[in-house]
C-alpha cells in the first residue's frame, strides 16, 4: 500500500461517483457531461435497498428523505452534485502534487477547524448516541440540523452501513461546504463502500485516491481519519508515524 502513489486519476465523476440508481434528474444530467475518468471505475449502482415489511414504500421512502431535508437549508440540492465533483477535483490535484515522505514528516497535531455545536446540539446528539437503533438515525439528522458535525458523521456511516449511498451524498456534501475535515474522511468512506461493494476488491489505484482523501482529513484534525490512517501505518509497521496519529486522534475525541 502506498499512501498517495498514484499516476494521474482524472476521477472527475460529476456525482455519478459510485452511486445508487435513483439519483436525482439534476444528478445525473452533472454525471453525463463528466470528462471521461483514466481511474478504474468504482461500483456505479448500489443494490435495491428493499422497505421493511410493515412499511408501504411511500412511508420507508418519506423516512429516508426525511433524513436528508436539513441539508437543503444550508445546501441547495441542486449543488450537490457539483460540491462533490469539485472535491474529487481538488483531491486529485493534490495527489499528484503529493511528496509523501515529506508530508509524513511534517505531520502536525491540530483540532480540527469546524463550529462548536450549541448545548441544545450536543444535547441531541447524545440523545442519539444512547438512543435504540432505530431512533438513532432521525436524532442524529436533528442535531446535524441543528449544526452537530459529528451528528452529521455518524448519520453518513449508519447510511453507508445500510447501503444507502444516495442519502449519504448530500450529507458529505454538507460537511465539505462548512469545510468540516470530516467531510474528506466521508467522502473516502463513500468511495470506499461503492468500489468494494458485492465482494470486489478496491483497485490499487482507487485505495490510493481513498487514502489520499483520509490523510488531507487527519492532516485538517479530523480524529477519525487520523485513527484510521494509525491502524492502516501499524499493519506496515510505519509505527511512529502510527503513534503520532493516535495520539492526535485520542487527543480530541476520547472515545476512540
Amino acid at each position: 500500500m502506498t499512501l498517495f502513489g498514484m499516476t494521474r486519476a482524472a476521477l472527475v465523476l460529476g456525482i455519478s461517483i459510485a452511486c445508487a440508481p435513483t439519483l436525482t434528474a439534476h444528478a445525473a444530467s452533472a454525471s453525463s457531461s463528466s470528462p471521461s475518468s483514466t481511474a478504474p471505475a468504482v461500483a456505479e449502482s448500489s443494490p435495491a435497498e428493499a422497505p421493511p415489511v410493515h412499511d408501504d414504500v411511500a412511508t420507508f421512502y418519506e423516512r429516508r428523505a426525511a433524513l436528508t431535508q436539513w441539508v437543503y437549508d444550508k445546501v441547495p440540492e441542486r449543488e450537490v452534485p457539483a460540491i462533490l465533483k469539485q472535491a474529487l477535483i481538488e483531491q486529485d490535484k493534490r495527489n499528484q502534487a503529493a511528496d509523501p515522505a515529506k508530508d509524513l514528516a511534517q505531520f502536525a497535531c491540530v483540532a480540527p477547524e469546524a463550529p462548536i455545536p450549541s448545548a441544545q446540539a450536543q444535547a441531541t446528539f447524545e440523545r442519539a448516541a444512547s438512543s435504540p437503533d432505530s431512533e438513532a438515525s432521525a436524532l442524529y439528522a436533528r442535531a446535524a440540523a441543528e449544526g452537530h458535525w459529528r451528528a452529521a458523521a455518524r448519520l453518513i456511516s449508519r447510511m453507508l452501513d445500510d447501503e444507502d449511498w444516495e442519502s449519504a451524498q448530500p450529507v458529505i456534501a454538507w460537511l465539505l461546504h462548512q469545510k468540516v475535515p470530516s467531510g474528506w474522511n466521508k467522502l473516502a468512506d463513500l468511495l470506499q463502500a461503492t468500489s468494494s461493494y458485492d465482494g470486489e476488491s478496491t483497485s490499487d489505484l482507487a485505495n490510493d485516491f481513498i487514502l489520499g482523501l483520509r490523510w488531507r482529513a487527519a492532516q485538517a484534525g479530523d480524529p477519525v481519519a487520523q485513527i484510521t490512517l494509525a491502524r492502516l501505518f501499524e499493519k506496515e509497521g510505519e509505527t511512529k508515524i502510527a503513534a503520532a496519529l493516535t495520539a492526535c486522534a485520542k487527543k480530541h475525541n476520547e472515545g476512540l
